[in-house]
């Protein structure tokens, strides 16, 4: 039987994060995040873990409780998007959700009230959608989008369509009161993709891990091993040595290990 999805200590305090409101108003502090992480600490199960949570649970702020903490009502018509600029793309956050919804015999879509299709996930009894989306930004102009995840935003340019998609969703969420949440590995700078360009907005909620200092191809494999350790925190699945094999592989170019393994834009 599968295991259940836990949070790692960074993970969950990027969620405490995400789900903050302002004391007084009750208001979200974040409307858009960027979560900017080394390949494969785990962002694509973090953006399905809050694709689902948006889609399902008690998210909105409704009243304080006894005890001074926020109680939460669901969206009455929940509308979430997980996009990407690719098919293969979307896959990399849908089919995680997918799979948490449908393990041990669709245990978590009963219990939630999921009807789980392969392509898109419909909520029953009420009104509600979870789908994949790749289409043209044009078609996804005017939908009531209530959460989004946009998956891998260093890949998102101009040339294929990315950054006005990024727009539309954002235009989309904003109307409703709803919310985007960036996923991405470090962007190739000069590129002005999605991600390069949420670094410059100031009320963007950003998270970044990188090393204290920037790796050299001339360090030790010890040396190498103590910044994949800055950069992985608590990912205790990623094995650093298998890493470092890859790194001193000569078919590895250093800019792209500098960029997928220690996150550092170049």
């Amino acid at each position: 039987r599968a295991k259940p999805f836990l949070l790692t200590d960074e993970q969950a305090l990027i969620v405490v994060r995400w789900y903050a409101v302002d004391a007084d108003t009750a208001e979200f502090l974040q409307r858009r995040a960027e979560l900017e992480m080394a390949k494969g600490w785990g962002k694509s199960p973090l953006a399905a873990l809050l694709a689902g949570e948006e889609f399902t649970g008690p998210v909105l702020f409704d009243h304080w409780g006894p005890g001074g903490d926020p109680v939460g009502h669901p969206w009455h018509n929940p509308w979430v998007q997980i996009a990407a600029v690719s098919e293969d793309q979307t896959d990399n956050t849908y089919h995680v959700l997918y799979e948490m919804v449908t393990a041990n015999d669709h245990r978590a879509a009963k219990t939630l009230g999921i009807d789980d299709g392969r392509t898109r996930l419909y909520l029953k009894g009420r009104p509600g959608v979870l789908e994949p989306v790749t289409a043209s930004a044009g078609s996804r102009e005017g939908q009531r989008l209530t959460f989004a995840v946009l998956d891998e935003t260093h890949l998102w340019t101009r040339r294929n369509g990315g950054v006005r998609l990024a727009g539309t969703l954002r235009r989309n969420a904003a109307k409703m009161g709803g919310r985007t949440f960036e996923t991405t590995n470090a962007p190739v700078l000069g590129e002005k993709s999605v991600a390069e360009q949420s670094a410059l907005d100031p009320g963007v909620m950003r998270y970044a891990r990188r090393p204290s200092r920037e790796p050299d191809s001339s360090w030790s494999d010890e040396q190498l091993l103590v910044a994949l350790d800055e950069v992985y925190g608590d990912a205790s699945w990623i094995d650093r040595r298998r890493l470092v094999a890859e790194i001193r592989d000569p078919a590895t170019d250093w800019s792209d290990t500098l960029r997928y393994y220690f996150n550092i834009r170049t």
